[in-house]
């Protein structure tokens, strides 16, 4: 999923009538995991292309070690 956008998963859930429950999680919206997706908000829109240097980069074979 990392190669698909937010906006397009929510375009899709809203075409096709998906339903959607909030999230019982008392942590819902102040995580990491937030935190990260709001920086990286911050490097898309300054940084043209870092979206896809950052998913070209993950998925590169002879770097992959690199991550373990």
């Amino acid at each position: 999923l990392m190669n698909v956008k937010e906006a397009d998963i929510i375009g899709a859930v809203n075409k096709e009538k998906i339903p959607v429950t909030k999230s019982p999680c008392p942590m819902d919206k102040n995580t990491s995991r937030e935190k990260v997706k709001q920086l990286l908000r911050g490097v898309y829109s300054d940084i043209p292309n870092s979206r896809q240097s950052i998913l070209t980069a993950m998925t590169n074979k002879d770097q992959f070690k690199l991550w373990f």
